[in-house]
């Protein structure tokens, strides 16, 4: 084998461990992951990676060491590519840690530099050029350009200051819904599900036993997790109160809702992009949220229940 069978690109290190079904491979744009032989050997069967390229591969170097099985290769099908705004806060964080947040002009070349590809999620080396020049110097003073080297611009540390603090190494996911007894399918099989097979905590304030004021224990909850899924299936006030909240402290919210409900939903949160589900499609609405987890947050380290 002398490409990488998911991004195609040569020069790759492949192992077979004595008594295992398994490859494992070290690819430049891609990073490490472990393959299923029967799987690598069928790829064709899965047209949806050639479809997917770009973001598998990106998925991949987010989530080094991850194993793709024939249990969950159909996950790939459905990883959403990130937002212009998301790849650009994705290629100016490891832009900084490429320099190891110190003030330094220092970019490798683009054409040597495979990471950023993989960072940016991006196809080619003119979508991180137009990340790095259009948005992250014309359009948010991030970056600052001399010759053919970047700097990280005093705006742009503030920025990365900024997420930087508001992010946490929490493994517990808030949840925020309707506590009515319908809705409990739903959380159990779907959003508690995905939560768990992405290897998060799932915390749901109704389940989570206190002696505090019930608001009180909602805003820590809230401020201890790493994000948040809310869900606006019955139109409650107390979801948009704590996704506002959660969304002031800098945390990513997970805008989900039953297809029927969305017209419902107050016109100032129909902006974001939310994950319609139906009552008789509970997997296909697991799978969906797996995906938005993964490619929004990656995955966790949680290995309890």
């Amino acid at each position: 084998m002398e490409k990488c069978p998911i991004c195609e690109r040569v020069g790759i290190e492949i192992e077979s461990p004595r008594g295992k079904n398994f490859f494992e491979i070290k690819c430049r744009r891609c990073s490490s992951y472990k393959i299923n032989e029967s799987v690598c050997i069928n790829l064709h069967r899965y047209p949806y990676i050639q479809q997917q390229r770009t973001n598998v591969s990106s998925y991949l170097f987010e989530n080094s060491g991850f194993y793709i099985t024939k249990e969950n290769i159909e996950f790939f099908k459905t990883i959403p590519t990130p937002s212009v705004g998301e790849r650009a806060e994705k290629l100016l964080k490891y832009l900084a840690k490429k320099i190891n947040y110190g003030i330094s002009r220092e970019i490798v070349p683009l054409s040597e530099d495979w990471d950023l590809l993989s960072a940016s999620w991006s196809k080619d080396y003119s979508e991180v050029i137009y990340l790095l020049d259009g948005y992250l110097i014309d359009g948010k003073s991030y970056l600052e350009k001399d010759g053919n080297s970047y700097l990280i611009s005093p705006k742009g540390w503030d920025f990365l200051e900024s997420i930087k603090y508001s992010k946490t190494d929490s493994q517990e996911v808030f949840v925020a819904m309707w506590f009515k007894s319908s809705m409990e399918e739903i959380y159990e099989h779907a959003i508690k599900g995905a939560i768990q097979e992405t290897k998060y905590k799932a915390v749901r304030i109704d389940k989570h036993p206190h002696n505090n004021q019930i608001i009180d224990e909602i805003l820590a909850g809230i401020r201890r997790c790493k994000f948040m899924i809310a869900d606006f299936t019955g139109n409650r006030g107390g979801v948009y109160y704590e996704a506002g909240f959660a969304k002031g402290l800098g945390k990513e919210v997970i805008w989900t809702v039953e297809e029927t409900s969305l017209n419902k939903v107050h016109f100032d949160n129909k902006q974001y992009n939310f994950i319609q589900w139906n009552r008789n499609a509970m997997d296909d609405f697991k799978q969906k949220l797996v995906a938005r987890i993964g490619a929004t947050i990656g995955l966790g380290t949680y290995s309890g229940k």
